[in-house]
């Protein structure tokens, strides 16, 4: 996993940088620094977006090509729905 952005402690100080790859023993770690919660990057997003990448320019005249990326994100990401 790849962390989205900054990882803060409950004090606000940096932890981690954005784009850090977290290993386990860095997942075990964050619950003494009380953190429960971690941003990651989706690892299909990038993917996802370069194959909607036409539909972008008119995705506003295209509420269906919107809602199928919606829902392919959340399929790829195991998202229960």
């Amino acid at each position: 996993m790849v962390l989205s952005g900054e990882l803060r402690d409950a004090r606000g100080q940096v932890l981690l940088p954005a784009g850090a790859m977290l290993t386990p023993a860095m997942l075990a770690s964050f619950a003494r620094h009380g953190i429960d919660t971690v941003p990651v990057r989706d690892p299909h997003g990038e993917r996802i977006d370069y194959l909607f990448r036409k539909l972008d320019a008119g995705s506003a005249d295209v509420p269906a090509g919107a809602a199928l990326r919606a829902c392919l994100h959340a399929y790829r990401s195991g998202a229960k729905g």
